[in-house]
């Protein structure tokens, strides 16, 4: 699991077991995982997402995915993942 917010993620590990990594890229690139849960700030969302994506990954982002229509539509899954 990712977090910003460094107590946030030795919370989560705490209550999962899950394995702390320094940055989204560094969780992403361990091949460790095959969907993401993305939660965080409306600015965040939709390119985390697109990075996500463009990484193989499935996708659950928490609403909204994006800050407008054309930010959401702007939005490519080059492997056909679940979003």
């Amino acid at each position: 699991c990712y977090d910003p917010n460094p107590l946030a993620a030795e919370k989560i590990k705490t209550l999962t077991e899950c394995k702390i990594f320094p940055s989204l890229e560094s969780l992403i690139d361990s091949k460790s995982v095959d969907a993401v849960i993305i939660a965080g700030i409306n600015s965040s969302l939709a390119p985390t997402m697109q990075l996500a994506l463009n990484s193989g990954l499935h996708v659950l982002v928490e609403k909204p995915a994006a800050r407008g229509f054309a930010e959401l539509k702007s939005i490519t899954n080059p492997q056909g993942k679940v979003i």
